[in-house]
Protein backbone atom coordinates (compact mmCIF):
# COMPACT_ATOMS: atom_id res chain seq x y z
CA UNK A 1 0.00 0.00 0.00
CA UNK A 2 1.41 3.38 -1.04
CA UNK A 3 1.93 5.75 1.87
CA UNK A 4 0.21 9.12 1.69
CA UNK A 5 2.53 12.13 1.19
CA UNK A 6 3.54 14.04 4.28
CA UNK A 7 2.47 17.39 2.82
CA UNK A 8 0.55 18.21 -0.36
CA UNK A 9 -0.16 21.79 -1.42
CA UNK A 10 -2.14 22.63 -4.59
CA UNK A 11 -2.91 26.11 -5.91
CA UNK A 12 -2.49 27.69 -2.47
CA UNK A 13 -3.30 31.41 -2.30
CA UNK A 14 -3.02 33.71 0.70
CA UNK A 15 -3.63 37.46 0.73
CA UNK A 16 -2.98 40.28 3.17
CA UNK A 17 -5.37 42.94 1.93
CA UNK A 18 -4.30 43.70 -1.63
CA UNK A 19 -0.97 41.92 -1.27
CA UNK A 20 -0.88 38.29 -2.38
CA UNK A 21 1.69 36.51 -0.21
CA UNK A 22 1.15 33.09 -1.81
CA UNK A 23 0.21 33.02 -5.48
CA UNK A 24 -0.77 29.49 -6.42
CA UNK A 25 1.83 27.44 -4.54
CA UNK A 26 2.12 23.77 -5.54
CA UNK A 27 4.42 21.12 -4.07
CA UNK A 28 4.39 17.65 -2.56
CA UNK A 29 6.72 16.46 0.18
CA UNK A 30 6.84 12.67 0.64
CA UNK A 31 6.26 11.18 4.07
CA UNK A 32 9.58 11.39 5.91
CA UNK A 33 11.01 13.86 3.38
CA UNK A 34 13.18 16.77 4.50
CA UNK A 35 12.87 19.93 2.41
CA UNK A 36 14.90 23.11 2.59
CA UNK A 37 12.57 26.03 1.93
CA UNK A 38 14.51 29.07 0.78
CA UNK A 39 13.70 32.48 -0.60
CA UNK A 40 14.18 36.18 0.08
CA UNK A 41 12.32 38.13 2.75
CA UNK A 42 8.69 38.52 1.73
CA UNK A 43 8.72 35.40 -0.47
CA UNK A 44 5.91 33.79 1.56
CA UNK A 45 7.89 31.19 3.54
CA UNK A 46 6.53 32.10 6.99
CA UNK A 47 2.99 32.47 5.64
CA UNK A 48 3.22 28.99 4.14
CA UNK A 49 4.28 27.42 7.45
CA UNK A 50 1.49 29.20 9.32
CA UNK A 51 -1.09 27.96 6.80
CA UNK A 52 0.18 24.39 7.27
CA UNK A 53 -0.32 24.80 11.04
CA UNK A 54 -3.76 26.46 10.63
CA UNK A 55 -2.43 29.60 12.29
CA UNK A 56 -3.44 31.53 9.15
CA UNK A 57 -6.47 30.90 6.92
CA UNK A 58 -6.07 30.80 3.14
CA UNK A 59 -8.27 32.00 0.29
CA UNK A 60 -7.90 29.31 -2.36
CA UNK A 61 -6.33 25.96 -3.12
CA UNK A 62 -6.03 22.79 -1.06
CA UNK A 63 -3.66 21.67 1.67
CA UNK A 64 -3.12 18.24 3.23
CA UNK A 65 -0.72 17.76 6.16
CA UNK A 66 -0.19 14.18 7.34
CA UNK A 67 -3.39 13.37 5.47
CA UNK A 68 -5.34 16.05 7.35
CA UNK A 69 -6.89 19.34 6.21
CA UNK A 70 -5.59 22.21 8.39
CA UNK A 71 -8.91 24.06 8.03
CA UNK A 72 -10.75 21.13 9.68
CA UNK A 73 -8.06 19.37 11.68
CA UNK A 74 -5.77 22.19 12.76
CA UNK A 75 -5.70 21.07 16.40
CA UNK A 76 -4.65 17.52 15.45
CA UNK A 77 -1.91 18.83 13.16
CA UNK A 78 -0.55 21.19 15.83
CA UNK A 79 -0.53 18.34 18.36
CA UNK A 80 1.46 16.17 15.95
CA UNK A 81 3.89 18.90 14.93
CA UNK A 82 7.05 20.40 16.27
CA UNK A 83 6.80 24.06 15.21
CA UNK A 84 9.63 26.54 15.63
CA UNK A 85 8.47 29.96 14.37
CA UNK A 86 10.91 32.63 13.24
CA UNK A 87 9.72 34.90 16.04
CA UNK A 88 7.92 33.97 19.22
CA UNK A 89 6.18 36.15 21.75
CA UNK A 90 5.99 34.16 24.95
CA UNK A 91 3.62 35.96 27.37
CA UNK A 92 5.00 34.46 30.57
CA UNK A 93 8.39 36.12 30.86
CA UNK A 94 8.73 35.38 34.57
CA UNK A 95 8.67 31.62 34.05
CA UNK A 96 11.99 29.84 34.40
CA UNK A 97 13.26 27.55 31.67
CA UNK A 98 12.27 24.35 33.49
CA UNK A 99 8.76 25.78 33.92
CA UNK A 100 8.55 26.62 30.21
CA UNK A 101 9.43 23.01 29.38
CA UNK A 102 6.88 21.74 31.90
CA UNK A 103 4.19 23.97 30.42
CA UNK A 104 4.82 22.62 26.93
CA UNK A 105 4.75 19.03 28.19
CA UNK A 106 1.15 19.47 29.37
CA UNK A 107 -0.01 20.15 25.81
CA UNK A 108 1.99 17.33 24.19
CA UNK A 109 0.62 13.84 24.91
CA UNK A 110 3.74 12.29 23.41
CA UNK A 111 6.17 14.29 25.56
CA UNK A 112 9.21 12.16 26.39
CA UNK A 113 10.66 13.39 29.70
CA UNK A 114 13.90 11.45 29.30
CA UNK A 115 14.41 12.80 25.78
CA UNK A 116 13.57 16.32 26.94
CA UNK A 117 16.31 16.03 29.57
CA UNK A 118 18.79 14.75 26.99
CA UNK A 119 17.92 17.65 24.66
CA UNK A 120 18.32 20.15 27.51
CA UNK A 121 21.74 18.71 28.33
CA UNK A 122 22.90 18.75 24.72
CA UNK A 123 21.64 22.30 24.20
CA UNK A 124 23.10 23.39 27.54
CA UNK A 125 19.87 24.93 28.80
CA UNK A 126 20.06 26.82 32.07
CA UNK A 127 16.93 25.65 33.86
CA UNK A 128 16.86 28.37 36.53
CA UNK A 129 16.95 31.33 34.12
CA UNK A 130 13.76 33.32 33.60
CA UNK A 131 12.49 33.47 30.02
CA UNK A 132 12.58 37.28 29.94
CA UNK A 133 16.32 37.29 30.73
CA UNK A 134 17.34 34.86 27.97
CA UNK A 135 19.39 36.01 25.00
CA UNK A 136 18.05 35.33 21.51
CA UNK A 137 20.30 32.30 21.15
CA UNK A 138 19.32 30.92 24.57
CA UNK A 139 15.60 31.28 23.88
CA UNK A 140 16.10 29.63 20.49
CA UNK A 141 17.64 26.58 22.14
CA UNK A 142 14.73 26.33 24.59
CA UNK A 143 12.24 26.59 21.71
CA UNK A 144 14.03 23.83 19.84
CA UNK A 145 13.86 21.51 22.84
CA UNK A 146 10.13 22.22 23.12
CA UNK A 147 9.67 21.45 19.41
CA UNK A 148 11.51 18.10 19.52
CA UNK A 149 10.80 16.58 22.93
CA UNK A 150 7.51 14.94 21.97
CA UNK A 151 9.17 13.26 18.96
CA UNK A 152 6.74 14.79 16.44
CA UNK A 153 5.99 13.19 13.08
CA UNK A 154 6.05 16.68 11.50
CA UNK A 155 8.70 19.39 11.95
CA UNK A 156 8.27 22.94 10.67
CA UNK A 157 11.40 24.93 11.48
CA UNK A 158 11.70 28.62 10.61
CA UNK A 159 15.33 29.79 10.89
CA UNK A 160 16.15 27.36 13.74
CA UNK A 161 19.77 28.55 14.09
CA UNK A 162 18.94 32.25 14.13
CA UNK A 163 20.77 34.01 16.98
CA UNK A 164 23.18 31.13 17.64
CA UNK A 165 26.95 31.43 17.60
CA UNK A 166 28.98 29.13 15.29
CA UNK A 167 29.44 26.47 17.97
CA UNK A 168 25.74 26.61 18.83
CA UNK A 169 24.80 26.29 15.17
CA UNK A 170 27.01 23.23 14.77
CA UNK A 171 25.53 21.64 17.90
CA UNK A 172 21.95 22.27 16.75
CA UNK A 173 22.57 20.94 13.24
CA UNK A 174 24.13 17.78 14.65
CA UNK A 175 21.19 17.34 17.01
CA UNK A 176 18.70 17.78 14.17
CA UNK A 177 20.55 15.25 12.01
CA UNK A 178 20.35 12.67 14.81
CA UNK A 179 16.70 13.49 15.49
CA UNK A 180 15.66 13.14 11.85
CA UNK A 181 17.57 9.88 11.44
CA UNK A 182 15.83 8.46 14.51
CA UNK A 183 12.27 9.73 14.00
CA UNK A 184 11.90 10.02 10.21
CA UNK A 185 9.84 13.17 10.69
CA UNK A 186 8.46 14.94 7.63
CA UNK A 187 10.32 18.25 7.79
CA UNK A 188 10.34 21.71 6.24
CA UNK A 189 13.42 23.70 7.21
CA UNK A 190 13.25 27.41 6.33
CA UNK A 191 16.58 29.20 6.19
CA UNK A 192 18.56 32.04 4.68
CA UNK A 193 21.80 30.15 5.46
CA UNK A 194 21.30 27.31 3.03
CA UNK A 195 24.86 25.97 3.03
CA UNK A 196 24.80 25.05 6.72
CA UNK A 197 21.67 22.89 6.44
CA UNK A 198 22.00 21.37 2.97
CA UNK A 199 23.37 18.12 4.38
CA UNK A 200 20.05 17.50 6.17
CA UNK A 201 17.75 17.74 3.17
CA UNK A 202 16.69 15.52 0.29
CA UNK A 203 14.62 18.24 -1.41
CA UNK A 204 15.04 21.92 -2.25
CA UNK A 205 12.04 24.23 -2.60
CA UNK A 206 12.74 27.77 -3.79
CA UNK A 207 9.98 30.29 -3.15
CA UNK A 208 10.00 33.70 -4.80
CA UNK A 209 7.26 36.34 -4.83
CA UNK A 210 4.76 33.83 -3.48
CA UNK A 211 5.40 31.20 -6.14
CA UNK A 212 7.47 28.02 -6.27
CA UNK A 213 10.46 28.67 -8.52
CA UNK A 214 11.99 25.25 -7.97
CA UNK A 215 10.95 22.01 -6.25
CA UNK A 216 13.37 19.18 -6.86
CA UNK A 217 15.39 16.33 -5.42
CA UNK A 218 18.74 17.53 -4.02
CA UNK A 219 20.80 14.74 -5.58
CA UNK A 220 19.25 15.39 -8.98
CA UNK A 221 20.08 19.08 -8.65
CA UNK A 222 23.69 18.26 -7.88
CA UNK A 223 23.96 16.05 -10.97
CA UNK A 224 22.26 18.40 -13.40
CA UNK A 225 23.42 21.90 -12.44
CA UNK A 226 26.86 23.29 -13.19
CA UNK A 227 28.85 26.48 -13.46
CA UNK A 228 30.51 26.86 -16.84
CA UNK A 229 33.22 29.38 -17.71
CA UNK A 230 34.00 29.84 -21.39
CA UNK A 231 35.61 32.24 -23.83
CA UNK A 232 33.84 33.87 -26.77
CA UNK A 233 35.19 35.46 -29.91
CA UNK A 234 32.81 38.29 -30.65
CA UNK A 235 31.53 39.15 -27.16
CA UNK A 236 28.07 37.65 -27.61
CA UNK A 237 27.66 33.88 -27.24
CA UNK A 238 24.82 32.15 -29.05
CA UNK A 239 21.69 31.31 -27.03
CA UNK A 240 21.69 28.22 -24.84
CA UNK A 241 18.41 26.51 -23.86
CA UNK A 242 19.87 25.44 -20.52
CA UNK A 243 21.03 28.87 -19.27
CA UNK A 244 19.70 29.82 -15.83
CA UNK A 245 21.84 32.79 -14.83
CA UNK A 246 24.76 34.74 -16.22
CA UNK A 247 27.01 35.45 -13.24
CA UNK A 248 29.56 37.49 -15.16
CA UNK A 249 29.98 38.61 -18.72
CA UNK A 250 32.67 40.34 -20.72
CA UNK A 251 33.91 40.81 -24.25
CA UNK A 252 35.97 37.62 -24.16
CA UNK A 253 34.77 35.50 -21.24
CA UNK A 254 31.46 34.52 -19.64
CA UNK A 255 30.42 32.57 -16.55
CA UNK A 256 27.01 30.93 -16.42
CA UNK A 257 25.00 28.75 -14.08
CA UNK A 258 23.27 26.16 -16.24
CA UNK A 259 20.95 23.21 -15.94
CA UNK A 260 22.82 20.71 -18.05
CA UNK A 261 25.22 17.82 -17.79
CA UNK A 262 28.87 18.17 -18.77
CA UNK A 263 28.38 16.27 -22.05
CA UNK A 264 25.48 18.51 -23.09
CA UNK A 265 27.56 21.61 -22.31
CA UNK A 266 30.43 20.29 -24.41
CA UNK A 267 28.12 19.50 -27.33
CA UNK A 268 26.67 23.02 -27.18
CA UNK A 269 30.16 24.55 -27.05
CA UNK A 270 31.26 22.69 -30.18
CA UNK A 271 28.13 23.73 -32.10
CA UNK A 272 28.38 27.31 -30.83
CA UNK A 273 32.12 27.52 -31.49
CA UNK A 274 33.00 28.67 -27.98
CA UNK A 275 35.90 27.40 -25.87
CA UNK A 276 35.12 25.87 -22.49
CA UNK A 277 37.57 26.96 -19.80
CA UNK A 278 36.04 25.16 -16.84
CA UNK A 279 32.95 23.19 -15.79
CA UNK A 280 32.45 22.90 -12.03
CA UNK A 281 29.69 21.80 -9.64
CA UNK A 282 27.43 24.52 -8.29
CA UNK A 283 26.30 24.76 -4.67
CA UNK A 284 22.66 24.49 -3.69
CA UNK A 285 22.78 28.11 -2.59
CA UNK A 286 23.93 29.30 -6.00
CA UNK A 287 21.39 27.03 -7.67
CA UNK A 288 18.61 28.61 -5.60
CA UNK A 289 19.92 32.09 -6.43
CA UNK A 290 19.91 31.28 -10.15
CA UNK A 291 16.21 30.38 -10.05
CA UNK A 292 15.33 33.42 -7.95
CA UNK A 293 17.28 35.74 -10.26
CA UNK A 294 15.57 34.45 -13.40
CA UNK A 295 12.71 36.55 -14.74
CA UNK A 296 11.18 33.53 -16.49
CA UNK A 297 7.89 32.22 -15.10
CA UNK A 298 8.06 28.95 -13.15
CA UNK A 299 6.49 27.00 -16.03
CA UNK A 300 9.39 27.97 -18.30
CA UNK A 301 11.97 27.22 -15.61
CA UNK A 302 10.58 23.72 -15.27
CA UNK A 303 11.23 23.18 -18.96
CA UNK A 304 14.86 24.33 -18.75
CA UNK A 305 17.07 21.29 -19.00
CA UNK A 306 14.16 18.84 -18.67
CA UNK A 307 15.86 16.48 -21.10
CA UNK A 308 19.08 16.33 -19.12
CA UNK A 309 17.12 15.80 -15.88
CA UNK A 310 15.21 12.90 -17.40
CA UNK A 311 18.35 11.42 -18.87
CA UNK A 312 20.15 11.70 -15.57
CA UNK A 313 17.30 10.08 -13.65
CA UNK A 314 17.21 7.19 -16.14
CA UNK A 315 20.96 6.75 -15.93
CA UNK A 316 20.93 6.49 -12.14
CA UNK A 317 17.93 4.19 -11.73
Amino acid sequence: MTQEPGITVCGLRKRYGRVEALSGVDFTLPHGGVALLVGPNGAGKTSLLKVLMDILPYEAGSVAVLGLDPARDGARIRAAAGFLPEEIQFPFGRLRVHEVLSLHSRYRPGWDAAYAKALADTLELRHDRRWATLSKGESRRVQLACALAHRPSLLLLDEPTDGLDPIGRERVLGLLAEHLAETGATTIYCTHVLHEAQGLADRLIVLGKGRVRLDEDVELLRRTHHRVRFSVRDGAPPPAPFLLREESGGASERRWVVRAGASEIQEWAIAAEVSIIEITPVSLGDTALAYLASSAPPSELEAVGSNVSSASESHHV
